[in-house]
């Protein structure tokens, strides 16, 4: 059995999102370093996981999951 993400918690979801995309562009950054808001949003990225039946949090969560997080170096690092 799966469960979807509950609608009325995706206003939840979104907030996260915004609210780190925000820290990570009010971070300071030298000239150098300063990148496009296009390349920031790219940063933005939608994670989707399939769980096993038998995981400990199957049962209560489902097995398929989605949220977003940030890429945050070269090597595809992701912060959830």
């Amino acid at each position: 059995m799966t469960r979807a993400v509950a609608p009325r918690f995706a206003w939840l979801y979104t907030a996260i999102v915004l609210f780190l995309l925000a820290t990570f562009l009010a971070l300071p950054v030298s000239a150098q370093e300063r990148t496009s808001g296009a390349t920031v949003v790219d940063a933005v990225v939608r994670l989707d996981a399939t769980i096993p039946r038998d995981a400990a949090t199957a049962q209560g969560l489902g097995t398929r999951r989605s949220g977003h997080g940030i890429v945050i170096d070269d090597d595809g690092l992701i912060l959830t």
